[in-house]
C-alpha cells in the first residue's frame, strides 16, 4: 500500500522536509520492496545526515546504487536533477557496483530522481531540518559540583545485549582491544586531566566489559581525578569480585549509571534481548549497594511503548532498595537507521497519561509543557517535571555543554535532527520549551500534540506555570 499522495502546498504553509512528507507527495511505486525498473528494486529509504533522504536500490545480484535528496546547492558534481529546492544526486559504493552498469540501473535512478523532483515547485514551502539549537540557555553542571569538569572517555567494549531501542547495535563496531588500544586510553586519561577535568566519565558500549577497566580506573585515580562516573549495563557487576575491584579503583567520589527496563524478567529480558539479564542486573545492584551509598547509583530507564505500564512497578522495586528511577524518552540517534526509535518510542501524550497518573508519578522529563499543561488541566494530576532542565536540553545532547570534554575516541557529537515546533510563535509557554521536535518523532507520531497554549488556558493553571514565576 503506497502513501497517499498529497497536493503541493501554497507558500503560505510551511512544509517540513521529512521522509514522511516527501514520500506522501511522490507518485505510487516507491515503497521498500517495489520494483523500480527491471531487476532493480527499492531496498531502503532513510535519512542521511541532518537534511538529506537517501533511496537505496539493489539488483538482487549484489549491485547497489543510491539517490540522495538534499537542499539545493549541496549535490555537487553528482547532481542528476535540480528542482527549485532540491538537488537529487547519484551515488554508488565501488564495492557493490555491478561489473557492467546496465541501462535498467540508469532508468531506475532516473525514475526516482524524476519522482522526487515532481514533489517540488518554486512556491512549495519546503523547510529543511537542522540539528537542535546550541545549548546557549542552560549550563548543565556536573552532578558532583558546579566547578567540576567531566572528561568523557568512550571505551568501545561490547555490551552483549540487543536492546530494542538502541541504534548502536545496528552499527558495526570493530575495535581491537589490544595493548595499543589500552595505551591510547591511558594517554586520553592523562590528557583529560591535563585539560583540567576533575571527573573521569567512562562510557561507550559497556566499559565494564573491557578486560582492563580496573587498570583504567586506577590510572584515573593516580592521575588526580577526584571523581569517576561509569555508564554500564550493570551486568558485569553481577560478579562480586569485579564489583569490589571496580569500586576500590575509583576515586572517593563516584557514580554508577545502570539501566532497567522492566520489573520482571518477562518485561526486561526481551527488551534487552538477553535471557537472564534481569536477575543479573538485580544481583549487580545488590553487589553495588553492599559497597557504595544509594546516592552513588543512578538507575535509568527508556520509556517504550512496550514497558510504560510496567514502569510504576520498576519505580517501586527501586524505592525498596533506596534508589530513584530516572526515566527518559528514546533518543533518535543521527544515523541511517531510525527503525530502533520507531519500534518503541511512545507519544508524549501516552507516556504522560500513563506515568504521571502513577502514585508516586514517574516523571516524563522531556515532555513539552503544552502536553503537560493539558494533561494537568484535564486530570488535575500535577505535572512535576514541567520545569525540568531536560526540557531546555533534550536528552542525548549533554556533550554539547561546556561542562564536558570529549576524548579523541569521541570527536563527533550525535545531535539528532530536529524541526521547529509549528506552534512555537503563538504558544504562551514557548519560553519554557525547546521549541523543537526531533524529526524522527514527528515522522512517527506527527505534530498534532504540539498545539499552542493560549493565555486563557494558562490562566487556569497553577501559579507555577505563569511566566513571571519561571
Amino acid at each position: 500500500m503506497h502513501p497517499r499522495r498529497l497536493p503541493l502546498l501554497s507558500a503560505t504553509t510551511s512544509l517540513d522536509f521529512t521522509l514522511a512528507n516527501l514520500r506522501a507527495r511522490m507518485p505510487p511505486g516507491f515503497n521498500v520492496g517495489d520494483v523500480i525498473v527491471g531487476d532493480w528494486r527499492l531496498d531502503d529509504v532513510h535519512y542521511d545526515g541532518p537534511d538529506g533522504v537517501r533511496f537505496e536500490i539493489v539488483d538482487g545480484r549484489g549491485g547497489a546504487y543510491s539517490v540522495l535528496v538534499s537542499p539545493r546547492g549541496t549535490g555537487g558534481d553528482a547532481t542528476l536533477r535540480a528542482s527549485p529546492h532540491f538537488d537529487v544526486s547519484f551515488h554508488f559504493d565501488p564495492r557493490r557496483e555491478p561489473p557492467e552498469r546496465d541501462r535498467d540501473a540508469d532508468r531506475a535512478v532516473a525514475r526516482i530522481a524524476d519522482a522526487v523532483a515532481s514533489t517540488d515547485a518554486p512556491d512549495t514551502p519546503w523547510r529543511f531540518a537542522r540539528p537542535a539549537p546550541p545549548l546557549t540557555n542552560v549550563r548543565l553542571s556536573s552532578p558532583f559540583g558546579e566547578t567540576d569538569r567531566e572528561f568523557n572517555l568512550s571505551v568501545e567494549s561490547p555490551c552483549h545485549s540487543r536492546c530494542l531501542f538502541c541504534s548502536i547495535r545496528t552499527e558495526e563496531v570493530r575495535v581491537d582491544l589490544d595493548e595499543g588500544y589500552h595505551q591510547g586510553l591511558l594517554r586520553e586519561v592523562a590528557r583529560g586531566r591535563a585539560l583540567g577535568a576533575t571527573v573521569l566519565r567512562l562510557n561507550g558500549i559497556d566499559p565494564l566489559s573491557y578486560p582492563r577497566v580496573v587498570d583504567l580506573l586506577a590510572a584515573g585515580s593516580a592521575a588526580g581525578y577526584s571523581a569517576a562516573v561509569v555508564f554500564t549495563t550493570g551486568l558485569p557487576l553481577a560478579d562480586p569480585d569485579l564489583a569490589a575491584r571496580v569500586v576500590s579503583a575509583m576515586p572517593p567520589r563516584r557514580r554508577f549509571h545502570l539501566p532497567i527496563y522492566g520489573a520482571s524478567p518477562a518485561t526486561h529480558d526481551p527488551l534487552v534481548g538477553r535471557p537472564g539479564a534481569f536477575e543479573l542486573l538485580l544481583r549487580a545492584i545488590d553487589n553495588l549497594l553492599a559497597r557504595v551509598s544509594p546516592d552513588d547509583i543512578e538507575v535509568t530507564t527508556v520509556l517504550m511503548r512496550q514497558n510504560l505500564a510496567d514502569l510504576p512497578a520498576v519505580d517501586a522495586l527501586l524505592r525498596a532498595r533506596g534508589l530513584v528511577l530516572n526515566a527518559h524518552m528514546p533518543y533518535p540517534k543521527d544515523n541511517r537507521d531510525t527503525h530502533a526509535f520507531d519500534a518503541c518510542a511512545p507519544s508524549f501524550t501516552d507516556a504522560v497519561a500513563t506515568l504521571h497518573a502513577a502514585s508516586p508519578p514517574v516523571v516524563v522529563r522531556e515532555a513539552p509543557p503544552c502536553v503537560l499543561l493539558r494533561h494537568e488541566l484535564a486530570t488535575g494530576v500535577p505535572s512535576r517535571s514541567r520545569l525540568n532542565p531536560h526540557q531546555w536540553a533534550p536528552v542525548g545532547r549533554v556533550y554539547e555543554a561546556d561542562t564536558y570534554l570529549l576524548s579523541d575516541q569521541r570527536r563527533r557529537v550525535d545531535a539528532a535532527p530536529a524541526i521547529r515546533c509549528p506552534s512555537a510563535d503563538d504558544c504562551a509557554l514557548a519560553h519554557a520549551c525547546t521549541q523543537h521536535v526531533y524529526r524522527a518523532y514527528a515522522d512517527l507520531h506527527g505534530l498534532d500534540e504540539f498545539v499552542a497554549v493560549t493565555a486563557d488556558e494558562l490562566s487556569q493553571a497553577p501559579e507555577v506555570l505563569s511566566p513571571t514565576s519561571m
